[in-house]
């Protein structure tokens, strides 16, 4: 629920084979939808500057945000990676150690 003057941003949802397609049409249909309805639909994207990511660093280093990796694949095995993190089962980031 929104107060009258909430904004909805929705994410990306959950990755699977349409993940793409269902992404390019959420950017598209979220600012038509908004004409719609009572309430403000937005879309969002981020480009993290220079000072975002010295920020990040500092906060992994000190601890204060640790990253939660569920499973490591090597580079050779990126296909299998991208086919777990694609069940939908994933525990944690899914990293690909180059």
């Amino acid at each position: 629920m929104l107060t009258p003057k909430g904004v909805l941003l929705p994410n990306g949802g959950r990755f699977d084979k349409r993940w793409m397609a269902n992404t390019l049409v959420l950017l598209i249909e979220a600012p038509l939808l908004s004409l719609f309805v009572s309430r403000s639909i937005r879309t969002i994207q981020l480009a993290p500057t220079q000072k975002d990511r010295l920020t990040l660093k500092e906060l992994l280093e000190s601890g204060t945000v640790t990253p939660v990796i569920g499973r490591t694949y090597p580079l050779s095995q990126t296909p299998e990676a991208i086919g777990y993190f694609g069940q939908g089962h994933a525990l944690g980031k899914v990293v690909i150690i180059v």
